[in-house]
């Protein structure tokens, strides 16, 4: 029967690389998977870094170059937040393992285990065991987003790769290539840069942005783009950083007001705040001083303190490091 015209994938999905030479950013470790897609032979690995930065994605494309159509028959990609208990462990994992596959010599059976780091302790215990027993015919690459929550025998197992956030000039470089490809001609230079702002070195955040923005509002604007994301508008957030470096409380708290009233969490406010302080041109010991502050306040709303007067003590913290710099805590 048919089923209609077929769905189309988000961008995400459509542009995500099939080769590591298409993998953005990271050169370094995707250098190393290049190294190790020549010599056929994969050790089992860790790849620890934040999200959207390419951990599955090269991984992927290694087995891909490696296997190339066995591909589908000889690797296992089971995703840790779905699956994380014992029984998986027992049941697909060692069942995949002990399965027959018709490789070319010298290279193996490769399973791909996303958000490894949440794995139950059990389950990390029993698959050390599986990978000793398993050795010449499988190897194990687990993603994850802190290595240090992998057990300590399955680190000693394994070759470590680190994955940082990609840079801004990484992540304008691969929207602008999606943008041609997905033919995106209404866009601003402000629009492309709350992209990037928004994404925070995230390639697929970055890209999710991207479709939503051009797919809802039809133009690649800031304003479009901070309707879409829902984040606080970082020129109002400046402007609220430059009263405070003025010594202007009252044009500072009628602005903090403004934004508070547009219903935007705390959380968001303050995570805002701390990005636009980092690139603020004040003097340097001014800046350190109020990131050192926004930190504080910060650590007291991921502790739940999330009110209005939580930000409106902020504002008056950092009024006083302008208006008193004797108390600033780089002068004592």
């Amino acid at each position: 029967m048919n089923s209609g015209p077929k769905a189309e994938l988000p961008w995400l999905e459509k542009h995500r690389p099939r080769v590591l030479s298409d993998v953005v950013g990271n050169s370094e470790a995707v250098a190393r998977l290049r190294v190790i897609a020549q010599a056929g032979n994969m050790p089992n690995m860790i790849i620890a870094g934040p999200p959207g930065t390419g951990k599955t994605t090269s991984v992927m494309c290694l087995a891909r170059e490696m296997l190339g159509s066995a591909f589908d028959d000889a690797v296992l990609e089971l995703n840790a937040s779905d699956a994380r208990g014992l029984e998986v462990v027992r049941n697909k994992i060692k069942m995949f393992a002990q399965k027959k596959v018709t490789l070319p010599p010298g290279k193996h059976k490769i399973v791909i285990l996303d958000e490894a780091d949440s794995m139950t302790k059990g389950a990390q215990q029993a698959m050390r065991r599986t990978m000793e027993l398993f050795s010449n015919t499988t190897r194990f690459a687990l993603a994850c987003n802190t290595s240090s929550k992998i057990i300590e025998p399955i680190q000693s197992r394994c070759a470590i790769l680190r994955f940082t956030r990609l840079s801004d000039k990484e992540v304008f470089k691969r929207i602008d290539e999606v943008m041609k490809m997905e033919k995106v001609d209404v866009y601003t230079n402000d629009g492309l840069e709350a992209i990037i702002f928004t994404a925070q070195g995230d390639m697929r955040q970055a890209l999710n942005n991207l479709q939503a923005t051009w797919s809802g509002l039809g133009a690649i604007t800031a304003e479009n783009v901070f309707k879409v994301v829902d984040q606080p508008h970082p020129t109002l957030v400046q402007a609220i950083l430059q009263n405070c470096a003025d010594g202007d409380i009252i044009q500072a708290g009628n602005n903090m007001k403004v934004l508070w009233d547009n219903g935007y969490a705390a959380i968001d406010i303050i995570g805002t705040f701390f990005r636009v302080a980092k690139t603020m041109e004040i003097p340097e010991k001014k800046k350190l001083s109020f990131i050192k502050e926004i930190g504080f306040t910060h650590m007291r709303i991921a502790d739940g303190v999330s009110s209005f007067l939580q930000l409106s003590g902020l504002l008056s913290r950092l009024c006083m490091i302008t208006t008193q710099p004797e108390r600033s805590y780089l002068s004592t």
